[in-house]
C-alpha cells in the first residue's frame, strides 16, 4: 500500500483532489485504521468546505494517533467553521500543547478568541505566533484587526503596513487598513487603501461596502451610492452595504426608498445584535390595529427612541392599545404621553398582538417629508421636578444657556460630533448664566468648565434633564439625545452638526422638519468647530439684545 499512498499524496498536492480521495478511500478499505489515510481525507473534507466529513474523519485518525498537533489544528479550523468555537479553542490548546512552536495553531486560536468576545486573549495568541513566525503576515493582519477593535488605532495600523509589506497583494489586509484609516480620520488614505484592495479583488464585496461608507462621510454621496450597489450586486445580501445606502437616501430626502431599505438595519453587522425576536407578528402599516395591543420596542440609541416615540400616539389615536418598552433612564420622561404604556426594557411584557421596533414606525406610517408628524411639543416635563429645578437654580438674574458640548465616547463619529469644552467655552458671550447638561465629564473638560454650572450625578436621569430644559431660554447642543429631548419639549434648540451629519438632520437646511423648535448650525467645507461656534456666538449676543432664542 505504500506505493498507493506515494501517488494519492502527491495527487493531493497537485490539487487533484478527487483522484486522491479515491486512492486514500481504497488504502482504508483494507486498512481502516490507516491514520494518513484518515487524516488526509479529513483534510480534504476540510479544503472543500466538508467541515462536518473534516471533524468525523481527523477524529477517527486521532483515535488512532492521539499525539499529532496538526490533526488537532485542522479539526479545530472545522470546528470554528461550524461555530463550534469553544471546541475549537479546546483543539487549538492541544496541537499548543504538544508543539509549543506551532505557529499556525497560535494564530487560529486568536482567531477563535477573538470570536468569543476575548479580544486581549487574541492579541496575546497572535504575539506568540509572530514570535515563532514574525513575517507571517496572517497574524499581522489578524493582529491589526483586534487591535483596530480595541480602538488602539495607531498600533493597527502599524501591524497592517507591516502585513502588506510582507505580502503585497493581500487583500483583506488593504481592506482593514482602510477601515483603520477612515476611523482615523484620514479619509482619503482609507479611500486609497480600498481601491487598492479592489484592483487586487474587484469582486470584494465588503470592500466597496467600505469605499461607500468612507465616500458618504467626504460628502460624495453619488459615489458612494455607485460603491455601495456595487457590493450588492456581488452579494444581494450584503445587509451592512443596503442599510448604508438607506442612510443617504434619508439624509437626502428620499424617504420612500430610505425606509424600505432601512429595514437592512435588522442584518447589518453593527446594528442586528439590538433586534429580538417576537412570536407576534411584525406591524408595519396593517391590519388595523382598533382593539388591539401593539408593542413599541426601542433600539438604537436614547435619541433614536425619544425622536421616534412621538409615533406611539399616533397609534393610540387609531385605537390600538399601546405599550412602548424603553430603555429604564427614559421611562419617567416617556410615560407622561398620552394612552401609552411605558415600561422599561427588562420588564415583564403584557400580552400584545403585534409588534414593531420604534424606528420601523416611519416606514409603517408611509412618512415623508411632508406627513413627517412633528409636534412642537410631544413630551412633557415634570412638574414637580421642574419646581425643585427651579429652586435650584435660584433667581433668574440672566438668560439661560443650556450646554451640550459632547457625546458618547465610544459612539463611532464621537471624533466628529463632539468639542472640547474649552474651545466652545472660548468664545461664549459674557452676560448669560451657562448650565451643562452633560451627566458625566470627560477629565479635560472637567478642568475647562470655568463659571458653567454643573450638576452632574444630581441630574439623575432624562426627567431631570427635561426639567432644565424647561427652566432655559435655549439649549445649544452637539448631536446627542439631549438635542432629541429638547426638541421634543419644544424648547428653542440650537444644534451643532459636522459637515456630514446623522441622515436626521438631513443637508442644508437650517431648520429640522422632525423638530420645529431647532435650528441646526452646521460646519462648512473647512470641516472645522471654529465657524461654527462664531455662528453660534453671534446668535447669542443678538438674543442678549433682544431677539428671540428660535
Amino acid at each position: 500500500m505504500t506505493g498507493t499512498f506515494e501517488r494519492a499524496l502527491a495527487l493531493h498536492r497537485e490539487g487533484r483532489f478527487d483522484e486522491a480521495r479515491a486512492l486514500y478511500e481504497a488504502i482504508l478499505q483494507e486498512q481502516p485504521r490507516h491514520f494518513d489515510a484518515l487524516n488526509l481525507l479529513g483534510t480534504i473534507a476540510l479544503q472543500r468546505g466538508d467541515y462536518t466529513g473534516a471533524i468525523a474523519l481527523i477524529t477517527q485518525a486521532l483515535e488512532v494517533q492521539p499525539r499529532l498537533p496538526g490533526a488537532y489544528n485542522n479539526r479545530g479550523v472545522a470546528l470554528k467553521e461550524l461555530g463550534r468555537l469553544h471546541e475549537a479553542l479546546r483543539d487549538y490548546d492541544k496541537a499548543i500543547e504538544l508543539d509549543p512552536a506551532n505557529a499556525q495553531a497560535h494564530v487560529n486560536r486568536g482567531v477563535a478568541l477573538k470570536l468569543l468576545g476575548h479580544p486581549q486573549a487574541a492579541l496575546a495568541s497572535y504575539d506568540q505566533a509572530l514570535a515563532l513566525a514574525p513575517t507571517d503576515p496572517v497574524a499581522h493582519n489578524n493582529r491589526g484587526v483586534v487591535l483596530h477593535g480595541l480602538k488602539q488605532l495607531d498600533a493597527a495600523l502599524a501591524a497592517l503596513d507591516e502585513a502588506v509589506r510582507l505580502q503585497p497583494a493581500y487583500a483583506d489586509a488593504w481592506c482593514t487598513r482602510g477601515a483603520t484609516l477612515q476611523e482615523m480620520g484620514r479619509l482619503e488614505d482609507a479611500v486609497a487603501s480600498y481601491l487598492h484592495a479592489l484592483q487586487l479583488r474587484p469582486a470584494y464585496a465588503e470592500a466597496w461596502s467600505n469605499l461607500g461608507a468612507a465616500q458618504h462621510d467626504m460628502g460624495r454621496f453619488d459615489e458612494a451610492l455607485a460603491s455601495l450597489q456595487r457590493a450588492t450586486s456581488i452579494d444581494a445580501n450584503y445587509a451592512d452595504a443596503w442599510w448604508n445606502q438607506s442612510l443617504i437616501h434619508l439624509l437626502l430626502g428620499r424617504f420612500e426608498v430610505g425606509w424600505q431599505l432601512y429595514e437592512w438595519r435588522r442584518k447589518a453587522t453593527s446594528t442586528r445584535a439590538e433586534y429580538r425576536d417576537f412570536a407576534q407578528p411584525l406591524w408595519l402599516g396593517a391590519p388595523p390595529l382598533r382593539g388591539r395591543t401593539i408593542l413599541l420596542h426601542a433600539e438604537q440609541g436614547l435619541g433614536d427612541t425619544i425622536q421616534f416615540c412621538r409615533y406611539a400616539p399616533l397609534l393610540v389615536q387609531q385605537g390600538a392599545r399601546v405599550v412602548l418598552e424603553v430603555p429604564d433612564v427614559l421611562v419617567p420622561v416617556l410615560r407622561g404621553m398620552n394612552g401609552v404604556q411605558v415600561i422599561a426594557r427588562g420588564s415583564a411584557l403584557p400580552a400584545f398582538d403585534y409588534q414593531c421596533p420604534l424606528m420601523s414606525l416611519p416606514l409603517a406610517f408611509g412618512t415623508t417629508l411632508r406627513t413627517i408628524p412633528a409636534a412642537q411639543r410631544y413630551l412633557q416635563p415634570d412638574a414637580a421636578k421642574v419646581q425643585r429645578w427651579s429652586a435650584r437654580l435660584g433667581p433668574r438674574t440672566k438668560p439661560r444657556v443650556g450646554l451640550v458640548w459632547s457625546g458618547r465616547p465610544t459612539h463611532r463619529m464621537d471624533r466628529e460630533r463632539s468639542i472640547p469644552l474649552a474651545q466652545l467655552a472660548a468664545v461664549l458671550p459674557q452676560g448669560f448664566e451657562y448650565i451643562s447638561l452633560q451627566k458625566e465629564l470627560r477629565e479635560e473638560d472637567g478642568r475647562a468648565l470655568g463659571n458653567v454650572r454643573h450638576f452632574g450625578d444630581d441630574i439623575a436621569d432624562f426627567a431631570d434633564t427635561a426639567a432644565l430644559c424647561e427652566l432655559l431660554d435655549v439649549v445649544v447642543s452637539v448631536d446627542t439625545a439631549v438635542a432629541h429631548l429638547a426638541g421634543a419639549l419644544g424648547r428653542p434648540t440650537w444644534v451643532m452638526l459636522a459637515a456630514v451629519p446623522d441622515f436626521r438632520w438631513m443637508l442644508g437646511r437650517e431648520d429640522s422638519p422632525w423638530y420645529p423648535g431647532v435650528r441646526l448650525f452646521r460646519q462648512d467645507a473647512t470641516r472645522t468647530w471654529g465657524p461654527v461656534l462664531e455662528q453660534v456666538a453671534l446668535r447669542l449676543a443678538a438674543m442678549d439684545a433682544g431677539s428671540s432664542p428660535a
